[in-house]
């Protein structure tokens, strides 16, 4: 099952955006936190839609920067997802829809050559 994640920095900000894309992308529930900034841990609505994830189940959210501010925490994040089985796809950009099952070394693509 897609699962979607939203957050909105500031209680006067909407996540309508965030969700338009979401639900086009084909999540079947969203979860959202407002006025919460990505820096912090107190997400409920994230730890709400973690526990619920499931092997091979997918979380999306519109940009990484809603997942989280800290380059640590989202590193540990997507390592528990793959551990646990559970694929992340981003829902807007050039990287939507792109399956982030195995590490990408940019660096080393630019090199190559690869895509």
């Amino acid at each position: 099952m897609k699962y979607g994640y939203a957050r909105v920095s500031t209680d006067d900000q909407k996540a309508d955006m965030q969700h338009r894309a979401l639900y086009r992308a084909g999540c079947r529930e969203l979860f959202t936190d407002d006025g919460k900034s990505g820096a912090t841990t107190n997400r409920p609505r994230l730890q709400q839609c973690l526990k619920k994830l499931n092997t091979g189940d997918t979380l999306m959210v519109w940009k990484l920067d809603r997942l989280g501010r800290s380059l640590r925490d989202l590193i540990t994040m997507l390592d528990d997802f793959k551990q646990r089985g559970i694929k992340f796809r981003l829902a807007h950009g050039s990287n939507r829809h792109r399956n982030t099952d195995r590490p990408r070394h940019v660096a080393n693509d630019r090199h190559t050559g690869r895509a």
